[in-house]
């Protein structure tokens, strides 16, 4: 199974991740911090200029990276 998270690009090139669903500070630059959501999920937290990213794992189950996807 997938895991996804929300993003939107941010000011001078910068990503970040949706890491609550409402408030003021909902976002951060940590992926680590990010709300993770199977596919879904993702497609029904998706709003305004937000995009869906598709983590990526290293073997010990850290995030290496991840991936913009078209959900």
């Amino acid at each position: 199974m997938n895991n996804f998270a929300i993003a939107r690009d941010f000011e001078e090139g910068r990503t970040e991740f949706l890491r609550e669903e409402y408030g003021p500070d909902c976002y951060t630059d940590d992926i680590g911090c990010a709300i993770i959501y199977d596919e879904r999920g993702a497609i029904r937290e998706l709003i305004d200029d937000e995009y869906a990213i598709k983590l990526k794992y290293d073997v010990d189950g850290g995030i290496e990276g991840y991936e913009r996807v078209e959900l």
